[in-house]
């Protein structure tokens, strides 16, 4: 019974923190692209 909870919460927070990467990584991306047009436009 103990095992079957430990491998839930191990799959919940496997999946929090695959979402909080996926989020920085895209937050990462926009911020280059923001870098990227800024030094285009001057």
């Amino acid at each position: 019974m103990l095992a079957k909870y430990s491998y839930i919460f191990s799959l919940f927070t496997y999946k929090f923190i695959e979402s909080c990467l996926l989020e920085s990584l895209s937050l990462n991306y926009l911020y280059l692209e923001l870098q990227n047009s800024k030094l285009r436009s001057t």
